[in-house]
């Protein structure tokens, strides 16, 4: 008896999808006339070319004789590192986040003895 329900019920369903999903046309008179689309703000800009570059890394790393980069030394207390960051051009608004494992780090810049950022 359960079979026949849920082969019956099966059957419904797809010939019921199948009539909804027939043979559907709208005429062009009938359709919605087309959204008015503002016209590409970025096409007349008077931008051209890059607005800049960045580039950072650590100034000297270590390397051993394959040239690799080797892993740093952590010995507990304050880390540190000389790092070189770089931007040119329009790109003057730009900080700094420093994750360590997900958790955010304070950070000092150019002085050691200066306060965290």
């Amino acid at each position: 008896m359960g079979k026949r329900l849920l082969s019956l019920v099966m059957i419904c369903g797809l010939l019921f999808t199948a009539t909804a999903c027939g043979n559907y046309n709208i005429r062009d008179e009938d359709a919605p006339p087309l959204q008015n689309t503002e016209e590409n703000p970025f096409a007349q800009s008077e931008e051209s070319g890059s607005l800049g570059a960045l580039s950072h890394g650590e100034v000297n790393p270590a390397r051993d004789d394959a040239h690799n980069v080797l892993p740093y030394e952590y010995k507990g207390g304050e880390f540190t590192l000389d790092y070189q960051f770089v931007a040119e051009g329009k790109l003057n608004n730009i900080g700094f986040l420093l994750f360590l494992d997900g958790k955010p780090q304070a950070y000092k810049i150019n002085d050691t003895g200066g306060e965290y950022e």
